[in-house]
């Protein structure tokens, strides 16, 4: 039996960053070192619900449909009750999620969207940026597995325009961007561009999950 090492990797990154192709690609080039388990982590409301059904009714929870592509808002910013109770639920489903998805594997993690897609969405949602990324934001980063290796792809908005034509449907796009570029600077978060050939980006992930191995067997 190969003696796999445990590491946990999170991909996060605006719709059309690349960021399933990238992480096949890192499972496939680890496949020697590390047995990943996959995971998609995004909008896992496990007691979000019953409030999203009530916001629904008051018109704060919609979607729009353009050319056949749902895309979902949430405009809890427009009442601090809602946009408070939505942040206390979201913090107790992201503890869930940490607890039972992440610190309970067994084997390595890969990420597809993670703890800081959420922060992201739920600062658009609320307009609450500075208390998301502030406090709330620290408590939930202290709880993900020790030296958790968290990863933005950034891409080029006129190469995501080319390649997925429906990101540019969701109004809060370029928001979006503005919002992971702000979060990787106040936590340890790599921002990797995405803008070349896959083999480029992947060697600049390989070499800082390379050096995380390294660190953990030093």
């Amino acid at each position: 039996m190969k003696n796999y090492k445990k590491i946990c990797i999170c991909v996060s990154g605006l719709d059309g960053s690349g960021k399933t192709f990238i992480i096949n690609k890192i499972v496939n080039n680890f496949s020697n070192v590390i047995n990943f388990k996959y995971i998609w982590s995004r909008f896992k409301n496990y007691t979000s619900k019953p409030l999203l059904l009530l916001t629904r009714l008051t018109g704060h929870n919609y979607k729009e449909k353009i050319n056949g592509t749902k895309i979902g808002y949430h405009d809890f910013y427009k009442s601090k009750i809602l946009s408070i109770l939505f942040l206390f639920f979201q913090w107790i489903d992201q503890f869930l999620e940490i607890i039972l998805r992440f610190k309970t594997s067994q084997v390595s993690i890969i990420a597809d969207r993670c703890l800081v897609d959420t922060l992201v969405d739920i600062s658009i949602d609320t307009k609450m940026e500075k208390f998301v990324f502030g406090i709330f934001a620290k408590s939930l980063f202290k709880l993900m597995p020790k030296d958790t290796i968290y990863i933005i792809l950034k891409r080029n908005v006129e190469l995501i325009k080319n390649n997925r034509p429906d990101a540019f449907y969701d109004k809060n796009l370029l928001r979006r961007k503005e919002l992971f570029e702000k979060i990787s600077k106040l936590y340890p978060i790599h921002i990797i561009e995405n803008d070349n050939s896959s083999e480029e980006t992947l060697n600049k992930i390989s070499k800082i999950i390379n050096e995380k191995l390294n660190e953990k067997t030093s």
